[in-house]
């Protein structure tokens, strides 16, 4: 964090700020410490006192760039080098910039600039930790603090070793009487965490007083919450605070286990470190997964199965089916027909941050699973949305889902030596015409709707594929073949299968011809179990790739 802070300005008394963390160097910088390894402080002007504060003073010649002072934390007894790699490690000073004599850019280009050398002299900085406006002009003095977010430096720079500090900056305007002061350099370090996993968060009991980590997905100032989740996606949690973390930054938290009004577990943070950043992806959900059943002491929602998701970044499509007038919740639908309908809340945002849609409207929505008590007090689930960067728009016919036009083959002969019944009938097995509606609803439903099939033809052949080799069942030499369990390895060939005329699948137009010609998308085989040599889903055209299966060249379509 980079803070500016004012600092009150007192003649009599010098007051110091008093640093929670573990101090790793405290240096008051209003007197030379030279310990037998030479001056620990230079490239500065002079020392100098105002009423009993104490600080360091660097004239600046103006025109320019400016550098020192530059304070050696190894000539200052703090050697052989500090270590500044850990956690919430953050650099304080207490600084001022005057400006005069004629000077045209008064605190516009008043900047202190901070760089760290480690033992092998690899730079680090900092970026502007000073100035310059709208900071407080002279005599006014500035508590500056500034984390270790690098600005630039060299790749090899080794935080854990750092031997130096150094102030510089600009004066473009300088007329040879600016100068800046600086005073009480310390260097903290966070507190020392002992992490567990958010899922062993939530296995606790409640009011255990607990740490964890992980990457901030959602930061909500006007509830004063925000959430976390860890970088592989198992686990997110709720976490109170006043102090807001931005999102992306990776967090260790301390804070004691808590239940809301709505059953949603959360943190009550006592303090948090930022420790780098991170970045998570939501996870694809539809609408009956949101929340989940109960996992230790996060309670599930209404009739949830599957794995608890409450507080993770989730993503989903849905239709809008109503909203409040102020747009504070949305109701959803997730389009499948099968789904439950969803609420997704707004009221953490200022209307400015709320989407103004429409009934009716498609919709890609972002945001965190979360939960809420409906009207008889049932726990449901919820999507808390974050902003206007959590929606995208599909209202137009173009954006609409697509329909997937499927040529259905069948085959499933009839077989004459066995009462001429089809083969699924003689087996009692299940019928692949029901298959296909039952296939199109769970891909409807498990797709939130997006997938929408339809079946354009369908033909039920009276023959099996034919092999590789040549080989091709008989209805009943199959029929016989599978009550021995004497079957025939080989695999179908695919190319024939889509080409060839001899199918009667294949008249008037084949397979290949139809899909060339935009007629159909997709080919669905329905075949007994070892009648046909092939895979899963199988991808054949001019340009194959794996799907779940083999892949099979054919320029023709």
């Amino acid at each position: 964090m980079k803070l500016g802070v004012l600092a009150v300005f007192l003649l009599a008394v010098a007051v110091c700020p008093v640093w929670p963390d573990e101090v790793l160097v405290e240096i008051p910088m209003d007197q030379q410490i030279n310990i037998g390894l030479g001056d620990a402080i230079t490239e500065f002007t002079e020392f100098a006192t105002e009423g009993e504060i104490g600080f360091c003073r660097k004239n600046l010649t103006g025109g320019g760039w400016y550098g020192g002072p530059v304070v050696n934390f190894v000539k200052a007894g703090y050697g052989p080098y500090v270590d500044m790699s850990g956690p919430g490690c953050e650099i304080h000073y207490t600084a001022r910039y005057f400006q005069g004599g004629g000077n045209t850019n008064p605190y516009g280009d008043a900047p202190i600039f901070v760089t760290l050398r480690d033992v092998n002299w690899a730079g680090r900085s900092l970026g502007i930790s000073y100035g310059p406006q709208p900071y407080p002009t002279y005599p006014e003095w500035i508590d500056v603090t500034d984390d270790m977010t690098p600005d630039s430096g060299d790749a090899h720079f080794d935080l854990s070793k750092v031997i130096q500090v150094e102030f510089y900056g600009t004066d473009w305007e300088g007329r040879g009487q600016d100068f800046i002061e600086i005073r009480d350099l310390v260097v903290t370090v966070g507190p020392q965490y002992n992490p567990v996993t958010i899922g062993d968060v939530k296995a606790a009991g409640m009011y255990a007083l607990l740490d964890t980590e992980g990457v901030v997905t959602a930061v909500f100032p006007l509830e004063e919450l925000f959430y976390i989740q860890s970088e592989d996606q198992a686990c997110g949690i709720q976490v109170r605070s006043p102090e807001m973390p931005k999102a992306g930054q990776r967090l260790l938290v301390r804070g004691m286990l808590f239940s809301d009004g709505s059953n949603e577990l959360f943190l009550d943070a006592s303090e948090w470190t930022a420790d780098g950043t991170g970045a998570v992806e939501p996870v694809f959900m539809r609408a009956s997964q949101l929340g989940g059943a109960a996992a230790g002491t996060q309670v599930g929602v209404e009739g949830g199965h599957g794995a608890n998701n409450t507080g993770l970044l989730v993503k989903m499509w849905g239709t809008v089916l109503e909203k409040t007038v102020n747009c504070e919740q949305i109701t959803l639908s997730d389009a499948s027909g099968n789904g439950p309908a969803l609420q997704v809340n707004l009221m953490g945002l200022s209307p400015g941050r709320r989407l103004n849609t429409s009934v009716g409207e498609r919709i890609l929505f972002t945001g965190i699973s979360s939960l809420y008590i409906d009207n008889e007090d049932r726990v449901r689930p919820m999507l808390r949305c974050r902003g206007l960067e959590d929606y995208e728009s599909y209202f137009t016919e173009d954006t609409a889902p697509p329909v997937i036009k499927v040529a259905v083959v069948n085959c499933d002969p009839h077989c004459p030596s066995y009462g001429n019944k089809r083969t699924h009938e003689h087996f009692n097995w299940n019928d692949p015409h029901q298959l296909a509606q039952d296939y199109i609803a769970d891909m409807r439903h498990s797709s939130g709707g997006w997938c929408q099939y339809e079946i354009v033809s369908w033909y039920d052949a009276e023959y099996y594929p034919k092999y590789n080799d040549g080989f091709q069942y008989t209805p009943d030499g199959y029929v016989a073949a599978w009550t021995s369990q004497n079957l025939y390895e080989g695999s179908t060939d695919h190319a024939l299968l889509m080409s060839d005329m001899d199918y009667e699948h294949n008249q008037p137009v084949s397979i290949s011809g139809r899909v060339a010609s935009g007629e159909i998308d997709e080919v669905w085989l329905f075949a007994p179990p070892s009648s046909y040599g092939g895979w899963e889903a199988s991808m054949v055209g001019p340009h194959p790739f794996f799907v779940n299966g083999g892949m099979y060249t054919w320029p023709a379509s």
